[in-house]
């Protein structure tokens, strides 16, 4: 039995940081399912040893590229700068979250 190579594969991601994207409920928006499914999907490919490119889009330009990596900083640090690209960072969305669990 011969084990066969597999090729890492290339992946892009293309999001879009627009307004539109902000349109949710009070707890969950476009935006945060967005970001949820990317890291999930950037988590899935680096288990298999392959690698994530992000691009993100307010305005059909590209505002943000980022090279495709196959490790856990380069997903971390992909998500941080999406979350810089918007002007929001992720406290702010996380106060956002929990101001909302405490007036339930």
């Amino acid at each position: 039995r011969v084990p066969e190579l597999e090729p890492v594969l290339t992946a892009w991601a293309l999001v879009d940081t627009s307004p539109s994207m902000q349109f949710g409920s009070r707890v969950r928006t476009k935006d945060d399912l967005a970001r949820e499914a990317l890291a999930g999907f950037g988590t899935v490919l680096r288990r298999r040893g392959d690698r994530l490119g992000i691009a993100a889009t307010a305005t059909g330009t590209l505002d943000l590229i980022r090279p495709p990596r196959g490790d856990r900083r380069g997903l971390v640090s992909a998500l941080a700068a999406l979350d810089r690209e918007s002007g929001e960072n992720s406290r702010t969305r996380w106060r956002r979250r929990e101001s909302f669990v405490e007036t339930r």
